[in-house]
């Protein structure tokens, strides 16, 4: 069970987004990779539904959900349909690649910089997972981090494709 893959927001009605968001979203002066989103504050009371673009999946084809969790995506997005713009099953491409491209940035010491002697179990996983990314050339760690970036390009280029995902 990887607890590093969380993806949110959630909330049980638009209300209580529209009290968070501000908040989080664009810069926070802490992540240097945080996207400027064309956040415009409005009611969600004023958001056309028919104008909305919705997508939703129920594998990542990493460890995937179980079986509650797939039919709850499910459900909520026949929820949807007829009630959106559109609804498409789909997810970016490039998921199945996420913890490796990931690994390999934030794991390049081989994961020696969170060994400690009190470390939980947990973390005791990720050190083992991380080893194998150790790398020692600075030209391996460089191309590392393009390919970070490429990641990352892919996946904001499909959220752009939607105004909904779950």
């Amino acid at each position: 069970n990887n607890r590093m893959r969380y993806v949110g927001p959630m909330a049980r009605c638009p209300e209580d987004l529209e009290l968070v968001l501000p908040y989080l979203s664009g810069p926070d002066g802490v992540d240097p990779l945080a996207v400027l989103p064309p956040y415009r504050a409005s009611s969600s009371r004023e958001v056309s539904l028919k104008a909305l673009r919705a997508a939703f999946y129920t594998d990542d084809e990493v460890g995937g959900a179980d079986a509650d969790t797939q039919a709850t995506v499910r459900n909520a997005a026949e929820l949807l349909r007829g009630v959106v713009g559109s609804l498409n099953e789909d997810r970016p491409a490039c998921l199945k690649d996420a913890f490796e491209v990931w690994m390999r940035v934030v794991a390049r010491d081989g994961g020696e910089c969170w060994v400690w002697p009190g470390m939980t179990k947990e973390l005791a996983w990720f050190v083992e997972q991380a080893r194998p990314y150790r790398a020692d050339a600075p030209s391996e760690v460089s191309e590392r981090i393009v390919g970070w970036d490429k990641f990352s390009s892919q996946v904001l280029a499909f959220f752009a494709k939607y105004d909904v995902c779950l």
